[in-house]
């Protein structure tokens, strides 16, 4: 087993709604990091759309504070603030950098992400995840025509899990700063 099929086993374990929109994501945001961002916003900006995100989430589930979604980069929840673990300008900082941490879309890049779609249509195949596979095989098809980019969480996801994170570059956190690491 690769150390991407246990990041979507251990996911699929805690998210079992998730659907492969959810899964292309993952695989995006691990190739990625948070550099899906077309237009690079400043750190005010930044504090402005945490700030904003908080008052507007009514409920955060018991997902872990910082979530390993591959070997370079987590999901840092937003919970760290209410928390207070970080303050705003801490995880803004740190979201800032990681934007500026720019990986390219390119075939080493894209061969990265095909293969790690390839990884988690074989947990299908051997029944790990469950979840139809030619549906799948159709949806990552789609996904890789329309020209790979972000994708949203599936309204599933969303209802079932809430989800508020930013996604940053794992060297740029303090180990000592958050806790709990999944």
């Amino acid at each position: 087993m690769t150390k991407m099929q246990s990041v979507f086993l251990d996911h699929f374990k805690r998210y079992p709604r998730m659907q492969t929109i959810d899964f292309l994501k993952l695989i995006y945001q691990n190739t990625f990091g948070p550099s899906h961002f077309v237009i690079r916003p400043d750190l005010n900006q930044i504090k402005q759309y945490i700030e904003e995100e908080l008052k507007q989430a009514k409920y955060f589930s018991s997902t872990p504070i910082i979530e390993k979604i591959g070997e370079k980069y987590a999901r840092v929840s937003l919970k760290c603030v209410l928390n207070q673990q970080l303050t705003v300008s801490e995880l803004a900082n740190i979201f800032y950098q990681s934007i500026q941490d720019k990986i390219d879309m390119n075939t080493t890049s894209i061969c990265d992400l095909r293969s790690q779609t390839d990884e988690f249509i074989d947990l299908i195949k051997t029944a790990q995840i469950k979840i139809p596979l030619d549906e799948t095989i159709l949806q990552i098809e789609k996904y890789f025509a329309s020209g790979i980019g972000p994708t949203h969480h599936s309204i599933a996801y969303q209802q079932a899990y809430f989800p508020h994170y930013r996604v940053i570059n794992m060297s740029f956190l303090n180990p000592n700063q958050l806790n709990e690491v999944n």
